[in-house]
Parts: C-alpha cells; structure tokens; sequence
C-alpha cells in the first residue's frame, strides 16, 4: 500500500493497494479512518455500526487507488 500524499506534503488524500503483477487470489481488506471512495469494480464495503470502513479489495491486474474522504494529516 502507497500513501498518496498532497502537494504541499501535509496530508494523505489517496493510498494505493498493489502486488506483484497486480494479481491476488483473495480479496485484500484495508481499513479506512473515515470515509473513502474508488472507480475501480469488484470492491467491497464492509461496515457494521461504528467500526472503521473496510473495503475487500480484489486485485486482478490493476492497482487500486481509494481517494479518502477527509484527508489525513501526517
């Protein structure tokens, strides 16, 4: 996973989830502090009252970037 951070270098705005070749047999879960969005198919939510978002991510050939909602300070 890669933290996309912003131009001025003070937050986070997007990670990245990748492996070699972009492929991966099973659906990877990332946990999100907040809310977070992707174009990308095949991902899942879960979230279930107040715990963090989860997304299961398939990765089948092609990094996927999630463009957080609020964006994290470092």
């Amino acid at each position: 996973m890669t933290y996309n951070i912003s131009d001025d270098g003070k937050t986070i705005t997007s990670v990245t989830v990748k492996s070699n070749s972009n492929v991966c047999g099973v659906k990877v879960p990332v946990t999100f502090p907040g809310t977070a969005t992707t174009s990308a198919s095949g991902n899942t939510q879960d979230k279930l009252g107040s715990e963090p978002l989860i997304y299961w991510t398939q990765l089948s050939g092609s990094a996927v970037t999630y463009t957080l909602g609020s964006p994290v300070i470092v």
